[in-house]
């Protein structure tokens, strides 16, 4: 069975990915005379940026650039200069405020493109995405992780993991290498594999 090219260049079909993505498109023009930048933005972009209807692309630059969290500004500026220099795709990820929501985290890709506009002017093309729901997760299950580990600390608790591919891995927390006299530096499954030789014969079949 053939794939329909048209369905997946429709632009009405791809409008729809990137809204439901959370991921907007832009375009940023740079005058090296006088510094200024321009930006457009596409329907998904402007409803990222919280803007009705879209403005000025100088103002629309300044209310994006605007709202990044200052802490981060190196970061961004760090990026785009590498996009610039290189040609090449980068990307970048930081708080932004958005004006209804507050605070977001945002992914921002994007690469130079090749020539200049008619105006003489450098010109990037990328990508925004809201990825709140993402860095909310992780920030989740950063603080489970800490609490686990903390609980494990209380209670003297040592645990390992093994996985088995391509190679056997093993990992521990320090309790456990405490527990079994294991020193921290040897840790690999050969160590592993000599703790079987301490348990008791009666308990091997409840440990298998």
């Amino acid at each position: 069975m053939g794939i329909d090219a048209d369905m997946f260049n429709s632009p009405e079909w791809m409008s729809e990915a990137l809204r439901i993505g959370n991921t907007g498109l832009w375009a940023i023009e740079i005058d090296e005379e006088n510094g200024k930048h321009r930006m457009t933005a596409n329907e998904t972009m402007l409803l990222l940026l919280g803007l009705e209807t879209h403005p000025s692309p100088e103002d629309c630059f300044r209310h994006w650039y605007g709202r990044v969290d200052e802490a981060y500004r190196a970061a961004v500026d760090e990026c785009v200069g590498k996009m610039l220099s290189t040609g090449q795709r980068y990307e970048v990820q930081y708080p932004w405020l958005h004006p209804v929501c507050g605070r977001i985290f945002v992914r921002c890709g994007g690469k130079l493109l090749p020539g200049r506009s008619k105006n003489g002017l450098l010109r990037l093309k990328g990508y925004h995405q809201d990825v709140s729901e993402l860095e909310s997760m992780r920030e989740r299950l950063r603080e489970n992780l800490s609490r686990f580990e903390t609980a494990c600390r209380i209670g003297r608790i040592g645990v390992f993991e093994c996985t088995r591919g391509s190679r056997i891995l093993f990992s521990a927390n320090d309790i456990f290498f405490e527990q079994f006299g294991i020193p921290a530096d040897m840790v690999c499954f050969s160590a592993f594999r000599g703790l079987w030789s301490r348990i008791a014969p009666g308990c091997l079949k409840r440990v298998l």
